[in-house]
């Protein structure tokens, strides 16, 4: 009997605590956050729609033999699961329903926003249009964004000229497209030779890249390059180690490990493919689709947006560039 007793009085107690809580109801809180839990069901229909979407697609294309739409359906298949990317070519009643629930759940909160201003509970109104902007993040549940061009890829190199880029240093003859690939080479000792994309600025991104170099070369690529701060990636270093990531504050400043690792780089003269996904505050480097820079954080923030640069370092040093594309991403969301 004392062990009922003990658990009605936990009851009592939960009900008094309940009511004690329901003296001040808030029924536009209330109201938002069922509007969030019908958003998040329907975003789960929305994901199983996708899937079948997808595995559909995909066995169409591996029926007909055609490699280059299977290779195209798994990269929208990954944009998707990764980052909640869907592209505009998907189907359109997968589509629709994304925008439906996007102007359904937007909806929801701009009226929240409206009547805790109306009520003149400005902080309330300011939180909750703080959630708004953070809305298309992908959080737990993976909010879905629909990309605004047919392709996911957004091609940085045209196959054909130095179109769109820029040569910072070095000769003229530093930088060309030989063979449907941009080439950096550098002559002499101590030359460094850089190529830019011109006004472009990126801040969160997926990134990847065919190269080759030659036995002797030092390459790297920069990127969110700023005035006040910047990261590189080194392609092979010196030491023909590749994926180690750097930072720099200041210009000038020297630059600092953000992530060292031990990994050697792809042999000469072979073609491989190299990637960097930065998401807010944090990096991943892979080559040949493995992962060997797994979301490592840059604490200081170093630089959330900025311009892209390849770069050939010293003597002797060769090394081609083709198919550089790039995904923008949505951002990381707000850790609460």
């Amino acid at each position: 009997m004392q062990l009922s007793y003990l658990v009605l009085g936990t009851v009592l107690v939960a009900i008094t605590v309940g009511l004690g809580r329901g003296a001040d109801p808030d029924p536009i809180k209330d109201r938002l956050e069922k509007a969030k839990t019908t958003f998040d069901k329907e975003m789960k229909k929305v994901k199983d729609v996708a899937k079948e979407y997808f595995d559909k697609q995909e066995k169409k294309a591996r029926d007909a033999s055609n490699k280059k739409l299977v290779d195209k359906i798994k990269d929208e298949r990954k944009a998707f699961d990764d980052f909640g990317v869907l592209s505009d070519s998907a189907d359109v009643k997968l589509q629709k329903m994304v925008n439906t629930q996007r102007l359904y759940i937007e909806g929801e909160y701009k009226r929240a926003i409206g009547a805790y201003t109306k009520a003149k509970k400005d902080d309330l109104a300011a939180s909750v249009e703080k959630e708004l902007s953070q809305l298309y993040t992908k959080g737990a549940d993976g909010v879905v964004n629909v990309a605004q061009r047919k392709d996911l890829w957004i091609p940085l190199f045209n196959g054909k000229d130095l179109d769109n880029w820029s040569i910072q240093n070095g000769s003229k003859e530093s930088w060309k497209v030989v063979d449907g690939a941009m080439q950096g080479e550098c002559k002499k000792v101590g030359e460094v030779a850089y190529l830019s994309i011109s006004r472009m600025i990126f801040d969160d991104f997926h990134l990847r890249m065919e190269l080759m170099y030659n036995p002797d070369c030092i390459c790297r690529i920069f990127f969110r390059v700023t005035e006040r701060g910047s990261y590189w990636a080194d392609l092979r270093d010196a030491n023909s180690r590749t994926a180690i990531v750097w930072k720099r504050k200041t210009p000038g400043a020297p630059y600092f490990e953000l992530k060292k690792v031990e990994v050697q780089a792809p042999p000469a003269k072979e073609w491989f493919t190299y990637e960097i996904i930065a998401r807010g505050n944090t990096i991943s480097i892979l080559v040949n689709g493995v992962k060997h820079v797994d979301s490592v954080v840059d604490e200081d923030r170093t630089s959330m947006a900025g311009g892209l640069m390849l770069d050939v370092n010293g003597a002797g040093s060769l090394a081609r560039f083709r198919k550089i594309e790039i995904i923008p991403l949505p951002p990381l969301p707000v850790k609460k």
